[in-house]
């Protein structure tokens, strides 16, 4: 909406503006005058509605004071106090009024109805009793009384006819008796006694309404008819103005600004546009007229126009510009001779660079090629170094399972000595055994001979008793004689053996420090592999720097021999251009 605005015309603008505003008037008016209207309609129909509930208030006070006036007759002794009670009921039970339509009826505090025209309520206790709304209508109207007098709404039977009616009650206190006297209307019993008369103010409201909503519209019409003339009145100049601004816009700065004879905003307006559209052609002239200069490469001119106000900025940037200029080329002039100059001596230097990369780059493919002969060379003892520490490695644990042999073999010549000794103790045992036999033998053959031919039997035995113990004698020489010669030969061979298990062990040194040596050497090698690898690793990425910075400096040469042309060819653009004097 509020863009939609914006996009309107003044004219347009002013008219809806005033129209709003006019509108808003007339609707603030109407809402006022109908509430007014309503405030009058609503007081009429208050006072009627109260003029019925003066009605039957008043016929509960009359009620009350036929009441009073027949206990009163009780108090002066006419009537028996039971005869005044009998026909306070009959009062209250058979008066009508209203044309028979209003009646009576009696409650007291507790809620118990004492007397009413329908006599099935009489007797019954009503207090807690509700209507269809949910009042406690026995409850109000006992409250009302005990206030000295008051109305109750509620909804309730009504005579001659089935379902509940809304009615409007009065009810006072009859103290004598304590009774709670009431009577009430019903709504629609009371409506036609005011509706013509409600009826007639409501014709005057909806007639009031009328005219006034009539007299608005024709004030809206007027008013718009009049905003409409003024407006234009306003809009008019304004157009012709905005028109001219327009092509002014659009770069149209010869077609005049219409006259406009008035002495008010618009006619102002008319002549600062044409005084603002004098000074903007003069100034772009005039900035015309110099970037026309410039392009044709003459910056010599000076600032002639004169320049006001905010406009003053752009002359002095005009001035600014040609001077800035002129020192500019001038210094571009100086620095395109520098340029020539020094570009030859950078184009000379870099060929001479070039040469010397490029036996740089040479001597560095040979480097190369010499390291990675050393390279493999290297690589290659590293293997063999490899090789010899596991054929050494091999060959040492040969020698010490070798020396563990050798230790076995002497602990078994020790026993095989221990056990000669054992054996020449049991032979030197079976010598004692063979001399003492044969002694026995002698003195057997002794004790034989001294028998004769008695003992001739056992001097046979006991000559083989002696020859037995004689070889066994002789056996036990031998046997011994061979036992001492095994025991020596065992001995000889401990020694050997201990000889060879020594040479062994020293072996075994030796071998324990040729392989860590060889090891060593291994390690070694594998470093000095790696290390020369690095090298020529390095010496690789010299090379691509030297071969590099060979095309860079082949590359610069050609550079400065095409700068050295360029600035020969910005000195013969400069001289296409007139400077200040003080630049030149």
């Amino acid at each position: 909406m509020k863009s939609r605005f914006k996009k309107l015309r003044l004219k347009s603008k002013l008219v809806l503006s005033f129209s709003i505003l006019i509108s808003c008037i007339i609707l603030i008016q109407s809402f006022l005058s109908y509430q007014s209207l309503n405030a009058a309609y609503k007081t009429i129909s208050d006072s009627t509605m109260q003029g019925l509930d003066t009605l039957i208030k008043t016929e509960v006070q009359s009620m009350i004071g036929v009441l009073t006036a027949n206990y009163n007759r009780y108090k002066s002794g006419k009537i028996s106090e039971q005869e005044a009670l009998e026909t306070a009921k009959t009062l209250v039970r058979n008066t009508r009024y209203n044309n028979g339509g209003g009646y009576f009826w009696a409650d007291m505090s507790d809620g118990k109805c004492v007397v009413h025209m329908n006599a099935d309520y009489e007797g019954q206790m009503r207090l807690g009793n509700q209507d269809e709304k949910g009042n406690y209508y026995i409850k109000n109207l006992i409250s009302a009384g005990d206030k000295g007098g008051g109305f109750t709404d509620f909804w309730f039977t009504k005579p001659g006819k089935s379902g509940n009616f809304q009615k409007r009650a009065y009810t006072q206190k009859f103290e004598p008796y304590g009774w709670y006297i009431s009577t009430g209307n019903y709504q629609e019993d009371m409506t036609p006694l005011v509706q013509a008369e409600l009826n007639d103010c409501n014709r005057k409201k909806t007639n009031a309404m009328l005219l006034l909503l009539i007299s608005s519209i024709a004030a809206a019409i007027l008013s718009i008819l009049l905003i409409l003339s003024v407006a234009g009145s306003i809009t008019k100049p304004l157009k012709l103005i905005t028109e001219r601004l327009r092509l002014l816009s659009q770069g149209d700065l010869h077609t005049p600004v219409p006259v406009i004879d008035t002495e008010d905003e618009t006619g102002i307006l008319a002549k600062t546009a044409q005084a603002t559209i004098d000074r903007l052609h003069g100034s772009i002239t005039d900035i015309t007229e110099h970037l026309s200069n410039m392009s044709q490469g003459d910056f010599s001119m000076d600032q002639s126009y004169e320049y006001v106000e905010d406009f003053r900025p752009i002359g002095e940037a005009l001035s600014r510009i040609t001077d800035s200029l002129s020192q500019t080329l001038s210094s571009i002039h100086d620095s395109a001779e520098q340029v020539s100059g020094n570009s030859n001596q950078v184009s000379a230097g870099a060929k001479e660079l070039a040469q010397g990369a490029t036996n740089q780059a040479a001597s560095i493919q040979e480097l190369s090629a010499t390291i990675a002969e050393i390279s493999r060379q290297v690589t290659q003892n590293a293997k063999n170094a490899e090789t010899a520490s596991r054929i050494s490695n091999k060959a040492g644990e040969s020698l010490k399972a070798g020396n563990e042999k050798t230790e076995q073999m002497l602990a078994a010549m020790k026993e095989i000595s221990e056990t000669s000794e054992k054996i020449g103790q049991v032979v030197k045992t079976i010598s004692d055994i063979a001399f003492q036999t044969n002694i026995l033998a002698l003195n057997a053959a002794v004790e034989a001979a001294r028998a004769g031919e008695a003992g001739k039997g056992f001097s046979v035995v006991a000559d083989e008793v002696r020859s037995l113990a004689a070889k066994s004698s002789q056996a036990v020489k031998n046997t011994t004689d061979l036992i001492g010669s095994t025991v020596a030969a065992v001995g000889r061979g401990v020694e050997i053996a201990e000889d060879t298990a020594k040479t062994i062990n020293s072996v075994i040194g030796d071998s324990s420090e040729s392989i860590r040596l060889i090891n060593s050497i291994a390690k070694a090698s594998e470093l000095q592999a790696q290390a020369v690898t690095q090298v020529t690793q390095g010496i690789d990425r010299i090379s691509g720097v030297v071969q590099n910075n060979s095309a860079a400096v082949e590359e610069s040469a050609a550079t400065s021999e095409k700068l050295n042309e360029q600035a020969r060819e910005m000195e013969n653009l400069l001289t296409r251009f007139r400077l200040k004097a003080q630049y030149v």
